[in-house]
This record gives C-alpha cells, structure tokens and sequence, in this order.
C-alpha cells in the first residue's frame, strides 16, 4: 500500500541535497533557484531563509511512498522503493563530523566503520548509512553524536541481504530527509 509523503517537519535534521534533486525530477517538480548548489551543511552561517526555503521545498515533492507504520511485514519492500516513517526513536553509530563523504571520503559499506543510523522494526533492523555532509545544523551534530535521537523520514530502500545484526534481519536505505515530524501532522 502506498501514500503520499507530506514532507513536514517542525526541525531537519538530514537532507541528502542530490538525492532530494534527483526525487525532484523524478516526481516533476523543479528545485528553487534560491537553493542553489549549496548543502546544508556548507550554509554558513546556518540561515533561517535558506531552510524556509528547503522545507517549503519539501512540502512540494509529494512522492508515492510505502509507509512503515502501514507495514506488518517488511521482508517484501522493494529495492528502490521510497519508504517513509514517522517519529521514532532512532539510534547512530560511528558518526564523525569530521568525515564528510562529500569531501573524499568514501563509504566503505563496513556497518561497522560507516556512519548511519538505524532503528528496530519487530525482528528487523532498519540500517541506513549517512554521508555527514548533509547534517543541518550543529545542534544536529549533537544529536548525531549523542548515539539517539527522535525522527521521522525518507529514504530509498535498497537491500535485504539476508544477513543479521545482533539478531535482527538486516535492511539497507539511503535517507533522503531526516528531522522532527510536525507534531500537528495526521497520520
């Protein structure tokens, strides 16, 4: 069962600039001008018009999503598929700020060296590497590094492999966006 992302956040924590620009295509929508090329991480100082303009943005994708709080069973996703949740409690590994994938350094596809972040769905376990380059803020960066936090979001999913972790059936995804959900928002 599909339905419609609505793309509201009260905080954004995560937005992948060039995997958002690509959906945006893909759904026909074109990305403002005053976005530019910049990344949110790269908005120096952080300016309160820039992510106006970046939620507003999102509010106007709308995808097709497969929601998991619609979902029993996660086995069957699709690699590809757009996936969004709602708050949850989400945990981090090995994030460093200090190593944006933008600027060089690549992903290993080791769990246990990459940033990401993940969380537990019945006996799965949703994993979801990161590249720092796209983290908001610094209190963001706080977040991150305290190893928890609450969000909702949207990423694609791109692989069951088959294999565990600590017990859990393993799934891959790309996050796209990341934040606080509106806590006015109906589900």
């Amino acid at each position: 069962m599909s339905t419609v992302w609505p793309g509201e956040f009260s905080a954004l924590y995560y937005v992948n600039v060039p995997r958002v620009a690509w959906l945006a295509g893909r759904v026909g929508v074109p990305v403002p001008e005053s976005l530019g090329d910049r990344l949110p991480g790269q908005v120096s100082p952080p300016t309160a018009p820039y992510y106006a303009a970046l939620e507003a943005f999102l509010r106007t994708l709308r995808p097709r999503v497969a929601s998991l709080e619609d979902r029993g069973d996660l086995s069957n996703l699709l690699e590809g598929q757009l996936v969004a949740f709602g708050n949850r409690r989400l945990r981090t590994r090995n994030y460093r700020a200090d190593r944006p994938v933008m600027e060089g350094t690549s992903f290993t596809g080791d769990l246990d060296r990459d940033a990401l972040v993940y969380f537990d769905a019945g006996d799965a376990r949703f994993m979801m590497p990161f590249d720092p380059t796209f983290v908001t803020t610094h209190t963001t960066v706080a977040l991150f590094r305290s190893g928890s936090l609450i969000a909702a979001g949207l990423c694609v999913f791109k692989d069951n492999p088959g294999t565990k972790d600590r017990g859990k059936s393993l799934l891959i995804a790309t996050p796209l966006v990341l934040g606080l959900e509106d806590p006015g928002l109906q589900h």
